[in-house]
């Protein structure tokens, strides 16, 4: 599977249409080294970041919430030792922007993640784990009603799209048997970009749909040992970025084909479906079920 991972290539972009240290836009320099330590600490390159009022985008298509900064962890896939970390309401409820057209592609898309079976084997999974990932999803028409938000977007710039990143869930507000499993909240919303999605095939767009769902669900790139130190231990505390067990991530491009590298062209690619190491991930962040919340 030959797929050059377009993804990023095109919404990484975002870094490529402002000045490299464009952290500091639409904020002040006192909220600006703020928001740069919490970077650090979460492990991401804050060279390209870009501040836009209460949005900060990170690897070009992962959107931050400054209001909520600190409510997220560091992670490449996970910064504990076990899992599951994602809590998800079941079905996931989505509704999508009329703009966008018609849904099927989307649909499509998502319904790839509720095929994944347990990529483990020989595993004593938790009582909880289901041998299929469990996600579930449902249109809905309006927007109130959603917890998976698809929005549209104008800008005449090389990116596709971005997607917001999980927020962490206080344990005491988990339900059984999450306790001592989930520590992220789905990101609910995703943004796609119109001066493009209309001139994108159908594999295009499921390509790109799902990439930006994986972010909504916790997952970094895979190749982002390509700009990004790697953990830290500071104070008996590790930060940055990290690895997902059971999968490679020693050198800076582990999984080509992964749908969920970032890229450096301005090419969409097409769907592939997921790696056996995208399976493995996604399981790890997200195969403990569902609850409703």
């Amino acid at each position: 599977m030959n797929i050059k991972i377009f993804l990023m290539a095109v919404i990484v972009i975002i870094g490529h249409s402002c000045k490299k240290n464009s952290l500091a836009l639409d904020s002040t320099e006192d909220e600006v080294s703020k928001v740069k330590t919490a970077l650090v600490k979460l492990g991401f390159d804050t060279a390209s970041a870009i501040i836009k009022g209460e949005d900060i985008f990170v690897e070009g298509d992962i959107l931050l919430k400054k209001s909520e900064l600190f409510k997220t962890q560091s992670r490449h896939a996970t910064a504990f030792s076990g899992g599951p970390f994602v809590i998800y309401e079941n079905p996931i409820k989505f509704y999508v922007s009329p703009v966008l057209g018609n849904s099927s592609v989307i649909t499509e898309a998502l319904n790839e993640f509720s095929a994944i079976k347990n990529p483990y084997k020989d595993t004593n999974l938790p009582p909880f784990l289901n041998p299929s990932l469990g996600i579930t999803f449902t249109e809905v028409f309006n927007e109130n009603e959603a917890n998976l938000i698809f929005h549209d977007f104008f800008e005449n710039s090389i990116r596709l799209g971005y997607a917001q990143w999980p927020n962490v869930l206080p344990a005491e507000n988990l339900p059984p048997p999450y306790v001592n499993h989930a520590r992220l909240q789905t990101g609910k919303n995703m943004y796609f970009n119109t001066f493009h999605w209309s001139g994108l095939s159908i594999s295009q767009k499921k390509f790109l749909v799902a990439h930006e769902f994986g972010h909504a669900l916790g997952l970094r790139h895979t190749d982002w040992r390509r700009s990004e130190a790697s953990a830290m231990n500071i104070d008996g505390v590790l930060i940055g970025a990290y690895t997902v067990p059971n999968t490679p991530n020693s050198t800076t491009n582990p999984d080509p084909n992964s749908l969920f590298n970032s890229g450096a062209g301005t090419t969409p690619f097409f769907w592939n479906g997921f790696t056996i190491y995208d399976k493995v991930a996604i399981w790890f962040v997200a195969g403990g079920g569902a609850s409703a919340l």
